[in-house]
């Protein structure tokens, strides 16, 4: 997976990732994307520019924005992401990470895709596993995969939280950093520490999606899991010294 911009799907409210690419003369730029969780894509073919001199005024307005697609099926303009009011501090983000990645533990999810919405937490499952017996979860209904299956709202993070904690103090268990709550708890300190907002995660067995916000511009990271693990064992380490 290459870096990407990114912007919300106009179809199930997830992420998708988009490039552009610019001819030789830079009078076409191709628009390619789609969803990262439902695969819609973007009906922009191409955008011409041109800043000939000898063009007049409106002819070069015409050309300097032409959309080769479809109007019917144009995606609409989104609000910027990343709003600073409607975002937890980024210092809650790997807690709570470790909180959410703690529940899904349970789910025994392995692809899944994950948004932060204000100080909740929507999931998307692609695996589609059922919820076990008791996990006290919340969960919509699912309508074709394109809306998130779970909700994870402030509550339910404290309470995963105390629950975590409780069970922690009661019985001894190896420390796993290959754990879904750990890796996850280190792509958000990792975030953290760069600066960034986490916007969503787009979760693979072997490859991870990491959509950051930055300066009021989102895009969409790769980072491999066995990667997240080393930077688990380096943060490990130096909490231990």
């Amino acid at each position: 997976m290459q870096i990407l911009k990114a912007r919300s799907c106009p179809r199930c409210g997830f992420f998708l990732g988009y490039s552009t690419t610019r001819s030789f003369n830079n009078r076409r730029t191709a628009v390619l994307g789609s969803c990262l969780h439902c695969d819609y894509r973007l009906p922009v073919r191409a955008v011409l520019r041109s800043s000939h001199p000898s063009a007049t005024q409106s002819e070069q307005k015409v050309l300097h924005l032409t959309l080769l697609a479809n109007s019917s099926t144009m995606v609409p303009r989104q609000p910027r992401l990343g709003g600073k009011a409607s975002l937890p501090p980024a210092r809650r983000c790997a807690r709570e990470l470790r909180a959410v990645g703690q529940a899904l533990e349970q789910l025994h999810l392995k692809n899944f895709s994950l948004r932060r919405d204000g100080r909740s937490y929507l999931i998307w499952d692609h695996d589609g596993v059922l919820t076990p017996a008791g996990a006290g979860l919340s969960f919509t209904h699912r309508r074709a995969g394109k809306t998130p299956m779970y909700r994870f709202d402030s509550d339910d993070i404290v309470r995963i939280e105390r629950d975590g904690i409780s069970q922690r103090s009661q019985y001894f268990h190896p420390v796993d950093g290959r754990k879904l709550s750990h890796l996850l708890r280190t792509l958000g300190a990792h975030v953290e520490r760069s600066g960034r907002r986490l916007m969503g995660i787009h979760w693979r067995e072997t490859s991870v999606g990491v959509i950051v916000e930055s300066r009021g511009r989102c895009r969409v990271e790769p980072i491999r899991t066995d990667i997240l693990y080393d930077l688990w064992v380096r943060m490990y380490l130096r909490r231990a010294r």
